[in-house]
């Protein structure tokens, strides 16, 4: 009778511990390999969501203030936005749409940005403005966001 009790008990403590929840775990769509975010932009009417990551100097260069250089990186991420199952009312990153990228190289020592888009949703790249200057302009000119 005690073997008996003793086995069930365990055999309910087993079940117990186990747990049939299976989470939706998302994968990540982009590694972001050692970039740094710059800022984040959050366009609730296109339902979007867009993080600015920068590579160690462009954060640097943010940071001083300082203009341009040389091997700076900055790289435009955007998701659409999904509802966030975990907590009520808040939007988490979903689909990814597009990565934009501007390095910047330098030529006959000027500085010179290299504009570059791979577009993963088509009806979404077909909405975007395709003037490459006013893009980098764009994406260069974001302010560093501020961290308390």
């Amino acid at each position: 009778m005690k073997y008996t009790t003793l086995y069930g008990s365990i055999l309910l403590l087993a079940n117990a511990c186990t747990s049939n929840y299976t989470g939706h775990i998302r994968d990540l769509s982009f590694q972001n390999d050692s970039l740094r975010v710059i800022t984040m932009i959050v366009n609730e009417r296109a339902n979007t969501i867009a993080v600015l990551f920068g590579n160690k100097l462009a954060l640097q260069n943010k940071l001083a203030q300082k203009p341009r250089e040389n091997s700076e990186l900055y790289k435009l991420v955007t998701w659409r936005q999904q509802p966030n199952t975990f907590w009520y009312g808040s939007n988490i990153n979903g689909t990814l749409l597009c990565i934009e990228t501007v390095e910047i190289t330098s030529k006959e020592r000027q500085v010179v940005p290299n504009y570059t888009l791979e577009c993963f949703d088509s009806p979404f790249a077909e909405a975007l403005p395709i003037d490459n200057v006013e893009r980098t302009t764009f994406i260069m000119n974001q302010q560093l966001a501020v961290s308390p």
